[in-house]
């Protein structure tokens, strides 16, 4: 999905992707995960990783991995934090 199908999507609600690089047309938000990407209004709002609250990864082994969640700082260690901008190597494993 990229950027300007959430702005589509969220514009009606009041609400808008505020990390949102200028090429919105083109940057899908996977890829701003990956990245911790942003725009002009991160000075502002934040980076991506201040923007998500959960996301569900596929290990290398198959294996479906939920992180996150509604709290915005649960306890525990921030495994979220930790593979927003981490540009898939945390998910990777030797062989």
């Amino acid at each position: 999905m990229v950027n300007l199908d959430v702005t589509k999507a969220a514009t009606p609600h009041g609400y808008y992707y505020a990390p949102d690089p200028s090429s919105q047309q083109i940057c899908s938000i996977g890829g701003n995960v990956a990245e911790n990407s942003g725009g002009a209004h991160c000075l502002k709002y934040g980076f991506t990783t201040n923007h998500v609250l959960g996301a569900q990864l596929v290990a290398p082994d198959g294996a479906v991995v939920e992180l996150g969640g509604l709290a915005p700082d649960a306890p525990g260690y921030d495994l979220l934090g930790a593979v927003i901008g981490s540009e898939g190597t945390s998910a990777s494993s030797p062989r």
